[in-house]
């Protein structure tokens, strides 16, 4: 691609600002709900496979 077609952008620092505000809101709207959800503290153990089932290691 010649550099005369690459099209040229500019950006206001404002504009950079607004985008980080608004990422770090959405990263916390999210750990907020992370936070309301019930979080299981017990492990589950791996299932014994039936007697009828051969396993390949």
């Amino acid at each position: 691609m010649r550099r005369r077609e690459i099209p040229a952008f500019t950006l206001k620092l404002s504009d950079l600002k607004e985008y980080e505000q608004a990422k770090q809101e959405k990263m916390d709207k999210k750990a907020c709900q992370n936070d309301k959800q019930p979080k299981s503290t017990t492990i589950q153990q791996p299932r014994k496979l039936p007697s009828n089932v051969n396993t390949f290691n």
